[in-house]
């Protein structure tokens, strides 16, 4: 069941009443959470792949761009700069200032 329909409201009134209270689309709001919570794991010495997949991406590649587009600087380049490396390290450099 979709949650709209748990509300009993329209799925783009919903969206939309979302946006209106948190500032960001359902879906946008999910990607922060979900970036937001790479950057506790991946500081703590957590597998970039195991991160990646915990948190719902895809593939890396969508967790580099989600990540990245929100931090400004790569999943691999956060953890290198927090102290510790992945086991499965990225080669990315930091993004320029």
């Amino acid at each position: 069941m979709l949650l709209s329909e748990a509300a009993g409201v329209e799925r783009t009134y919903l969206c939309r009443l979302f946006q209106r209270m948190m500032g960001l689309l359902p879906y946008r709001f999910r990607t922060h959470l979900q970036v937001a919570r790479a950057r506790k794991l991946l500081p703590a010495g957590a597998d970039c792949t195991e991160v990646t997949y915990a948190l719902g991406f895809c593939d890396q590649s969508h967790l580099t761009r989600c990540f990245k587009e929100l931090t400004g600087t790569t999943p691999g380049a956060y953890a290198s700069v927090c102290g510790t490396s992945s086991r499965n390290e990225w080669r990315t450099a930091p993004a320029a200032a």
